[in-house]
């Protein structure tokens, strides 16, 4: 007879993978598939709502399970809006009250393989957390607790296969019902893991899981179908290292593309779920791009032509400095990474009506790797300044600093070959790139009147609320008006920050606005945001008449209804 399994999520964010809300990783969807798999009723609760319980109330939701189940770890550095990842001190708290109840715990997670919370710093490895013996699970959770309820042992370092997964997918389904953001939830989906080079990138924990493997489109289809029927119409494929790889053939630096793989795959998760919202990616191999050039483009234009609107491919270049690129054994030099951004332009930057682009590229730089010096900064500033010059567009520049885990190869290299960018320098070259870069090239990615669907409202402060859609790596959207957290709406693009956007409900009705939000369309200043605002309650045709300018009468049916 089966008993009570609590999963608490931590979150987790690692280089193929994000369970951060309003995502929720596949990890925990598995626990709950294990927990029915064999024969437990599983509950599930948020790190978040964790915090928001008293000492009285996290007792009870101890005493009234047999067995707890934490998975966390932070192996990539990011800032997030939706939820806080846990604490080391959170966890210990937790582990501490629940060993007082005799309640016995496991975790996992990318915490497996180290602790650490921002870039720039040395992670703490496994054997030094403090952890009660035995709690902490090497290998993959899941399988450790199916195990574990199967035969009452807990085997160190188990792993499971994609048979396994597609077993326990489906019924983890209903977990998503539980989720703090649901029915506003991104599925993390998984096709594969493991790294598709023979060698990875120096910093990367994704070749410690090995040679990389690929789970069947039919799989992935009968747990989308299965999400699908509980709720779910929000899905990312995030979960693997180079989904132009998938289900391909090896040889050469990486696979080679099978793009009818591809369509399978992406046709099948249409097939189970008919009623979906948004379907992105996340991880891309600018290398997969330049040595199969026709193969890639061909995936691309499967990925474009199946996806929604606003996706991303999620370029690692990491550094663009030639010595740096040698050293840390990153995937591309800076003409390869621009033959590759200019691939997924000419396939995916095309717009369906006011939306954006289809797919653009976006490119993650990591600073801290082996070898790196103020010229390497250089040698990046100078390449996005090519981008900026051939009229190019990409979705997003993520500046990171790199975190070092144990078993990583970039361990050992900093001791041969130190990184010599300090923090100050850092900053600065953020800044710079924030400034001459971000802003022209969000202008180009969204330009005024751009339409941005399922944006959900994050937090506000004072008269200003953030949004962000529902999607792969989200703008942030400065509404200036307040909204209640939690409401998703559509957004339209009416200006700009260096990152962000400022944007209004879409269509915004005239009744209900504002003159603040009237005054943030671009040509309404306060004396014609007023006039307008004035003559709200007439038809809108009407209204306008307001405005001395015929042209801008016009252009505001854009934006009002």
């Amino acid at each position: 007879m089966g008993g009570t399994g609590l999963i608490v999520d931590g979150y987790l964010d690692e280089p193929a993978c994000l369970g951060v809300p309003p995502y929720v990783s596949p990890h925990v969807r598995y626990l709950w598939g294990v927990f029915v798999l064999n024969g437990w009723t599983p509950r599930y609760l948020t790190v978040d709502s964790w915090r928001g319980m008293g000492p009285r109330e996290r007792r009870e939701v101890l005493g009234s399970c047999d067995l707890v189940c934490v998975v966390m770890g932070t192996s990539v550095p990011g800032r997030y809006l939706g939820g806080s990842p846990m604490t080391l001190s959170e966890l210990k708290g937790l582990l501490e009250l629940a060993e007082g109840m005799g309640r016995p715990a496991l975790v996992g997670g990318p915490i497996s393989r180290g602790y650490a919370l921002r870039g720039g710093v040395k992670a703490l490895p496994p054997q030094s957390l403090s952890l009660p013996h035995g709690v902490l699970v090497r290998g993959d959770l899941e399988m450790g607790l199916h195990l574990l309820l199967r035969e009452g042992i807990l085997r160190e370092g188990a792993t499971r296969d994609y048979a396994f997964v597609d077993l326990v997918a489906p019924l983890g389904a209903p977990l998503i019902r539980e989720h703090p953001c649901y029915p506003y939830v991104m599925c993390e989906l998984e096709t594969g893991r493991g790294c598709s080079r023979p060698e990875g990138c120096s910093f990367c924990t994704e070749p410690l899981y090995g040679g990389i493997s690929w789970r069947r489109p039919e799989g992935v289809a009968r747990e989308v179908e299965a999400l699908h029927g509980e709720g779910a119409r929000f899905f990312r494929l995030g979960r693997q290292s180079d989904l132009l790889s998938y289900m391909g053939e090896r040889g050469g630096p990486t696979w080679r593309p099978n793009p009818a793989a591809l369509r399978e795959l992406y046709l099948g998760i249409r097939g189970a779920a008919p009623q979906l919202k948004v379907l992105h990616m996340d991880n891309g191999n600018p290398l997969t791009v330049v040595s199969w050039p026709d193969e890639a483009r061909e995936a691309l234009s499967v990925i474009a032509s199946h996806n929604t609107p606003g996706d991303v491919i999620a370029f690692g270049l990491e550094s663009l400095d030639p010595r740096v690129v040698a050293l840390n054994r990153l995937k591309v030099g800076a003409e390869e990474a621009l033959e590759a951004v200019r691939a997924v332009n000419e396939v995916g930057s095309r717009r369906d009506g006011s939306s954006l682009p289809r797919l653009l590229p976006g490119l993650n730089f990591l600073v801290g790797l082996a070898g790196d010096s103020k010229e390497t900064l250089e040698h990046d500033m100078a390449f996005l300044e090519r981008i900026l010059e051939e009229g190019l567009m990409v979705r997003r520049i993520n500046l990171r600093q790199a975190m070092v885990f144990p078993g990583t190869p970039l361990e050992g290299l900093l001791e041969l070959h130190p990184s010599r960018v300090g923090p100050e320098p850092f900053r600065r070259w953020k800044r710079r790139v924030r400034e001459e870069i971000d802003r022209e090239m969000l202008r180009r990615v969204a330009p005024p009147g751009t339409v941005l669907e399922h944006a959900l409202v994050e937090r506000q402060e004072g008269e200003i609320s953030f949004a962000r859609q529902i999607a792969t790596y989200p703008l942030l959207a400065g509404v200036p008006h307040p909204l209640p957290k939690g409401e998703v709406l559509d957004l339209c693009v009416v200006d700009y920050g260096y990152r962000s956007i400022t944007a209004i409900p879409y269509p915004l009705r005239l009744r209900d606005s504002t003159p603040r939000l009237l005054q943030a369309i671009p040509g309404i200043g306060r004396r014609r945001a007023q006039a307008l605002w004035e003559r709200r309650n007439m038809p809108l045709d009407q209204a306008l008449e307001a405005l001395d300018d015929p042209k801008l009468r016009e252009e505001m049916k854009a934006y009002l209804a």
